[in-house]
């Protein structure tokens, strides 16, 4: 085919501890062991095949490191989310100048609308979208617009009150397997997929960043928070788990999914992404 999986990331500034968080631990958060716990995360990425394409701190935006929340990729498209807490909202904007040599068209969610790229989970051509606090049912629209025009069959899941957004609690793993708490992966959003049952003790496990599709002939490579007894589950499946420490990120309700917006690009990637609002519509 010829394209590559690029990650878009952003290590945490110093403003990283005014992050919106409900963590119990988030008065705690430090910047620099944050940026070296991303550097290590971002090699884990490189190791997996990925090309990182980093984009420097964002101080006006303390959640700017979870670049995945801004926006989804679909064959070619993006669509730019539109956030609840307005200390987020212009974070897009640097996302789509960077997403503007790497797709061929963007879409945005309008008001009333609220949708965040943590709320969606993909798994094979399904995505589920969770209904929270940040994703709101015009979102969800939004969504269907953008994507079943483009081949994905979109469900919607309801997110456990005490989960910020869907993939804080569930996550997709290769083409058909989900992972997550039983109050969530037993939802009819998840009908016909192999499940992985997380225990109640233990919800951090249901987060997990898989790179690569079994139908495509790629490894299952895992990035997870720390080690999880369950996840010898998904090596016994022959995925390849690789925990690492994340938890000045998960002070601030973060996981390892969201630090990456993976997008499936064209051959090349351009030395220096800018601005492209040629190619911004909706």
């Amino acid at each position: 085919m010829g394209g590559r999986t690029v990650a878009i990331v952003r290590p945490p500034g110093d403003s990283f501890v005014r992050a919106e968080s409900g963590h119990p631990e988030r008065d705690r958060i430090d910047p620099e062991r944050a940026r070296a716990q991303h550097a290590a995360y971002c090699r884990l990425l490189e190791a997996a095949g990925v090309e990182v394409v980093e984009l420097a701190p964002d101080e006006a935006h303390p959640d700017a490191c979870f670049t995945q929340d801004p926006a989804i990729v679909l064959e070619g498209g993006a669509l730019l989310g539109r956030f609840v807490a307005s200390s987020r909202r212009g974070e897009e904007k640097a996302i789509a100048e960077v997403l503007g040599p790497l797709v061929q068209f963007i879409e945005a969610v309008q008001p009333p609308g609220t949708l965040e790229g943590g709320d969606l989970l993909r798994v094979g051509r399904r995505i589920v979208v969770g209904r929270s606090r940040r994703t709101n049912d015009a979102g969800i629209e939004a969504l269907r617009r953008f994507a079943e025009p483009l081949g994905w069959e979109v469900r919607t899941a309801e997110v456990p009150s005490w989960a910020l957004h869907l993939q804080t609690a569930a996550t997709g793993v290769g083409d058909r397997l989900v992972l997550g708490p039983r109050e969530v992966v037993t939802q009819p959003a998840f009908d016909g997929l192999d499940r992985v049952v997380v225990p109640d003790d233990d919800h951090g496990a249901g987060n997990v960043l898989a790179i690569g599709r079994e139908s495509l002939g790629q490894p299952g490579f895992v990035i997870a928070a720390g080690s999880h007894p369950i996840h010898r589950e998904l090596e016994a499946r022959g995925f390849e788990v690789h925990a690492t420490a994340l938890e000045e990120f998960e002070r601030a309700d973060g996981s390892p999914t969201c630090l990456s917006l993976l997008v499936e690009a064209p051959p090349s990637v351009p030395d220096s992404p800018g601005p492209d609002e040629g190619n911004l519509r909706g």
